[in-house]
């Protein structure tokens, strides 16, 4: 019973999106997703996450599955080829999903015509090491350099608690990636650290019946440079409930309700959002860690350069210089936690 009603409600989610590109030849029990040519959650979010659902409905915890035409054992492939640009934080989400499917290999065979595929793909590919987060050898041996605004990527990691030598690490790599400095130690370490323990206490709760694959409980993190624009990015990821839905359960909900009746009294995900952040300002029970994110939106508000973007639920709260706070409702719910910071430095 608590499967099925999680088979609807993911049903339920998709269905609040454009159909994703899906043709399926019979005679081959195959099936073939063919992406939009652009992958963004900024300027094409609907088809975006219609995409990244349709590889998460390819998972399965279980070991045989009827398909459409009564398969006991199906396969996809995923057109990469038709990918022109990723932005990097699609990119992250990208890895999360890919890598939670090709986990146990059921059901699910990408085909790597790299060679193919667009120079920026490849590219993002090839620097991010999601062929190897996958295990997949790349095919090309011819490689093109990629097209438009240089971007470098550090390779994408994973984890499932919080780990203060990562945080580290990652932050480290990206200062000599770029050769600048992200921001002060201590906040940004906080800031990650923060991310990582709300992952691992508060987004995968126990007991949960997930559809149509049970989470493992990780989080995925990278880092950027564009050097065109003199920009630097750091993001970490979750596939878990979201902070809207965490919120109302944790301890700090009385204390948020009179802030979510000041801050957005229709009480939207944004809202909530906002709110839980706020509690890291005003709450005295939070202290070194748990005020990492809210460290990061002050000093990015006094350097005046840059944003801080947590994207969870249906809500996005940008957090920008001069405190200035932007609320957005998304048209279909988030496919876990994003949270992102951009600092600029100038070409």
């Amino acid at each position: 019973m608590a499967r099925t009603k999680a088979r609807n409600a993911f049903r339920s989610w998709r269905s609040q999106l454009p159909p994703a590109d899906e043709r399926r030849i019979p005679e081959q029990k195959l099936s073939i997703l063919n992406p939009p040519a652009r992958l963004s959650f900024e300027d094409n979010y609907e088809e975006t996450l219609a995409f990244i659902l349709a590889i998460r409905a390819r998972s399965s915890d279980k070991k045989e599955r009827l398909g459409r035409y009564g398969y006991k054992s199906s396969f996809s492939r995923i057109n990469l080829d038709q990918i022109k640009d990723i932005d990097p934080a699609v990119g992250l989400v990208l890895a999360g999903e890919m890598d939670r499917s090709f986990t146990k290999r059921q059901g699910v065979t990408l085909r790597s015509n790299d060679d193919q595929w667009h120079e920026n793909v490849r590219e993002l590919f090839l620097t991010s090491g999601l062929f190897e987060l996958l295990r997949i050898a790349p095919k090309g041996s011819f490689i093109r350099p990629p097209a438009g605004p240089v971007r470098r990527m550090l390779k994408y990691r994973r984890g499932s608690a919080p780990d203060g030598q990562q945080a580290d690490q990652l932050r480290v790599e990206l200062e000599e990636l770029c050769g600048l400095e992200f921001g002060p130690r201590v906040p940004v370490n906080n800031a990650l650290c923060e991310a990582m323990t709300n992952v691992h206490h508060h987004a995968y709760p126990p007991g949960r019946i997930w559809y149509p694959m049970q989470p493992k409980g990780d989080w995925w993190a990278t880092g950027a440079w564009s050097p065109d624009s003199g920009t630097m990015h750091m993001m970490i990821y979750d596939q878990g409930v979201g902070i809207p839905a965490t919120l109302p359960r944790s301890s700090h909900w009385t204390s948020a309700i009179p802030l979510l009746d000041r801050l957005d009294p229709e009480k939207t995900d944004a809202g909530l959002i906002e709110a839980a952040l706020e509690l890291r300002r005003t709450s005295t029970d939070i202290g070194g860690r748990g005020r990492g994110l809210y460290e990061m939106a002050e000093w990015i508000d006094k350097t005046q350069k840059g944003f801080l973007r947590i994207m969870s639920g249906a809500g996005v709260v940008t957090f920008r210089p001069g405190n200035k706070v932007v609320r957005r409702t998304l048209s279909a719910p988030f496919c876990g936690t994003l949270v992102e910071w951009e600092v600029q430095h100038g070409a």
